[in-house]
């Protein structure tokens, strides 16, 4: 869409507000995952109200209490969220797509952090490119355990960036361990599973130096996703188990929140006849 037309990638106009100044390149694109999250989230985002009910129907092991309420922004980044990550100095600091935040008398207790994809891939790691291009079939990337043991010498986003992603995968009960990756495995986070692992860490952040009593990180992608997210999603589950991801189908949430609220009909049919869903 042209700039001046951007606003009609929503079902409301009025939702560009959502992402104020924090839109991606190619929101405007059609097949845009930021616009897809827009419209799916757009409801629960604009009504606190739907926002528990949905809530509550979407994780019900996390079911809020009667003096609670839940909050969505989308976008987002914790105020201290660069400082517990190490990314002050980064052009692009983890930033969730959608984020449930759930306050008890006005005290956040906690979170759930979701990643939406429509139909491209998750984010890749840019010091494994890095590391590939100037030390070869000999980059320190190529041995998981060896990063795993000493990220500081073997892991550029640690020595040149000062990411603290391997400290708080460490940190955390139970630790991230490699042992049932097979032997000289490379670091499974060279690839899609980088995207995964940030928004978890961010989760676990929240909890360890937030102050939040729980966490939760889920995906929400498009079930025709060709783009290798389903195996990705697996390969991180066998990581860090069942717990550590999961998942929101996009269409359960439509027929939750149209539920929630019969004024929302025309939205559901928009979604449904736009995304086939």
């Amino acid at each position: 869409l042209r700039k001046d037309k951007r606003q009609e990638n929503f079902f409301e106009p009025d939702w560009m507000r959502l992402i104020s100044r924090r839109e991606h390149r190619w929101f405007r694109a059609l097949n845009s995952s930021q616009a897809f999250a827009v419209n799916l989230f757009g409801p629960v985002a604009s009504d606190r109200g739907l926002a528990r009910t949905v809530f509550d129907q979407l994780v019900p092991q996390r079911a809020t209490g009667a003096n609670d309420e839940v909050w969505v922004c989308l976008e987002y980044t914790p105020d201290d969220g660069p400082a517990w990550l190490g990314e002050k100095n980064s052009r692009q600091p983890t930033q969730v797509d959608v984020a449930f935040e759930v306050r008890h008398r006005s005290v956040a207790v906690g979170f759930l952090l979701i990643e939406v994809k429509l139909s491209e891939a998750f984010g890749t790691c840019r010091g494994f490119k890095h590391q590939k291009k100037t030390c070869g079939d000999s980059s320190p990337c190529s041995d998981a355990r060896s990063v795993l043991a000493n990220p500081e010498a073997n892991c550029y986003m640690v020595s040149e960036e000062k990411r603290r992603y391997w400290k708080i995968l460490k940190s955390v009960q139970p630790p991230l361990t490699f042992d049932l990756l097979p032997p000289h495995a490379a670091c499974p986070f060279s690839h899609g599973l980088y995207q995964l692992m940030r928004n978890r860490v961010l989760a676990d952040a929240l909890v360890t130096h937030g102050g939040a009593e729980w966490a939760d990180f889920a995906v929400c992608a498009h079930p025709s996703n060709d783009s290798g997210s389903m195996e990705v999603i697996q390969e991180f589950r066998d990581l860090f188990g069942n717990g550590g991801l999961l998942s929101i189908d996009p269409s359960v949430l439509i027929s939750t929140v149209a539920t929630s609220d019969r004024r929302l009909d025309s939205w559901a049919e928009y979604m449904r006849e736009r995304y086939g869903v």
